[in-house]
C-alpha cells in the first residue's frame, strides 16, 4: 500500500518503524523469526516505491536418539526418535536394506520411527548403514546360532567291516560343520560342509580278535563308532597221536587266526612235559617231551589246546621176552606162534624178545629195532627205525593154534 502524500501503514511479516509519516525519513524494518525452512517475501511500498523484502528460511537441524540399532537373529521391532527443527523440516530415509522395514520412510518435523527386522535365516551377521535426513544410522543383526542333530548316537559294525549311514540335520542351511577325530580304520563320504547331509561311514575289516571303538565329533555332536573283533579260529595238525612206550618228542602244529588269537594249553598230565609255551597268540608249534612208560599198561591224556582236544596215547612197556634162552618154536599167545630166529637178508638173526597185543605182533631184533606185524594174510609194509622196509609175513594157516613163520627180506620172496 502506498500514499502519495507520505508514509502509509502496511501489514507485513515484519514491523516497520515508524509505520508511516511524511517527508524524508529513515524506515527500520524489524523482521520476526522465520520458523520455517521455507524462504518468505513481501512487498513494501513507501512513497509510491515498491520494495521486495525477502527472508530466508531456517536451516533445518536433525538429530537421532541413537546411532545404531541391533537385533538378534529372530528379528525385532526397534524404535528411535528423530528430532527435526523446525517443524516443517523435511526428511527421508535412504538405502534401507530389504531385510528391514520402517514405519515411516519420509516426512517433516520430528517423528518416532520403528524399524522392524526380519528373521535372519543365516549363521552370518548382517549390517547396513542408512541415512535419515543426512544423519547416519547403523543397522546390525546377529546371525542364527546353528543347531545340529544326528539321527543316531552310535554305529556298530562287525569284524568284516561295511558301510553304515547317519543323517546330520543342520539348521540353518548354511550352518557349517566338519567331522573330527576320525580313526584311520574308518573313512567317510564327506568330512565337512554346510547344511544337512547324509553321511556314510565305511569300516575296514578288523583283523584282530579285539573290538575297537572311537568317538568322533560331527558338527560338535559326539558319534560313537564301534567294531567287533574277529571270532578266532583254531586247528590242530593232529587230533590224536600214538607214542611208543619208549617215549620221545611230540610236536603239534596249532593254526590260530587272526595273528593275535589267544590260546592256552590245559590239562597236561604229570607224565607229559610241555616244553613250549603254555599260552600265547597266533599260530605256533606245541611241543611235548614224552618219557618212557614204565608200566605195561597203556596210558592216555586228553589235552586242551585253544579249546580243541588232543588225544595222546602211549603204549605200555613190553612184557618180558618169551624168546629168552629159547631156540625152538614159541607160542606168543593170542593165536600167534613164531620161530625163535628171524630171517633178514638171507641171514637169521636172534630175536631178543617178542610179544603180542591184540592183532599186533611186536618183535625186537638183536639191534633193538622194533618190527610191528599186523595179522593179515598178504605182504605189507613194516616199520623199522626211521626207515620203511618191505616185509613179508607168511601164515601157514589160520592164526589160532597155527604156526607163523616170520621172514624179513627186501622183496617178500
Amino acid at each position: 500500500m502506498s500514499s502519495e502524500e507520505g508514509w502509509a501503514e502496511v501489514v507485513l511479516p515484519f514491523t516497520v518503524q515508524p509505520p508511516g509519516g511524511t517527508g524524508p525519513g529513515e524506515i527500520t524494518l524489524v523482521l520476526d523469526e522465520n520458523a520455517s525452512v521455507h524462504e518468505r517475501s513481501a512487498e513494501l511500498t513507501v512513497g509510491g516505491n515498491v520494495f521486495l523484502i525477502t527472508q530466508a528460511g531456517m536451516v533445518p537441524e536433525y538429530a537421532l536418539s541413537q546411532e545404531a540399532l541391533s537385533a538378534d537373529a529372530s528379528g525385532d521391532a526397534l524404535t528411535l526418535t528423530l528430532t527435526a527443527v523446525p517443524a516443517d523440516a523435511p526428511w527421508e530415509i535412504a538405502e534401507l536394506p530389504d531385510w528391514v522395514s520402517v514405519s515411516q520412510a519420509s516426512g517433516t518435523g520430528s517423528a518416532e520411527l520403528t524399524f522392524t527386522f526380519g528373521e535372519n535365516a543365516s549363521v552370518s551377521d548382517r549390517s547396513a548403514a542408512i541415512s535419515i535426513a543426512a544423519e547416519e544410522l547403523s543397522l546390525e543383526q546377529a546371525g542364527m546360532v546353528p543347531e545340529y542333530a544326528l539321527s543316531q548316537e552310535s554305529l556298530s559294525a562287525g569284524a568284516a567291516g561295511g558301510a553304515l549311514g547317519v543323517t546330520l540335520t543342520a539348521v540353518p542351511p548354511d550352518a557349517p560343520w566338519q567331522v573330527a577325530n576320525l580313526p584311520d580304520w574308518i573313512s567317510i563320504s564327506q568330512a565337512g560342509g554346510t547344511g544337512s547331509a547324509e553321511l556314510t561311514f565305511t569300516f575296514a575289516e578288523n583283523a584282530s580278535v579285539s573290538s575297537r571303538s572311537a568317538a568322533v565329533a560331527v558338527a560338535g555332536q559326539t558319534l560313537s563308532l564301534e567294531q567287533a573283533g574277529m571270532v578266532p579260529e583254531y586247528a590242530l595238525s593232529q587230533e590224536a597221536v600214538t607214542i611208543g612206550f619208549a617215549g620221545g618228542e611230540l610236536a603239534i602244529d596249532l593254526t590260530a587266526t587272526p595273528s593275535d588269537a589267544p590260546w592256552q594249553v590245559l590239562d597236561v598230565p604229570d607224565w607229559l612235559m610241555l616244553t613250549s609255551a603254555s599260552s600265547g597268540t597266533g599260530s605256533t608249534a606245541v611241543r611235548f617231551e614224552v618219557p618212557e612208560n614204565p608200566s605195561q599198561s597203556e596210558r592216555s591224556a586228553q589235552i586242551g589246546i585253544a579249546g580243541l582236544e588232543l588225544l595222546v596215547l602211549q603204549h605200555g612197556a613190553p612184557p618180558p621176552s618169551i624168546f629168552e634162552d629159547s631156540e625152538g618154536t614159541i607160542d606168543l599167545g593170542e593165536g600167534w606162534k613164531a620161530n625163535a630166529l628171524g630171517y633178514w637178508y638171507d641171514a637169521f638173526f636172534p630175536i631178543v624178545y617178542a610179544f603180542a597185543i591184540g592183532d599186533w605182533l611186536y618183535i625186537v631184533g638183536e639191534s633193538e629195532e622194533i618190527y610191528y606185524f599186523w595179522a593179515m594174510t598178504e605182504g605189507f609194509w613194516g616199520y623199522t627205525g626211521a626207515s620203511l622196509y618191505p616185509f613179508y609175513l607168511a601164515l601157514t594157516g589160520a592164526r589160532a593154534g597155527e604156526w607163523v613163520e616170520i621172514a624179513l627180506d627186501d622183496g617178500g620172496e
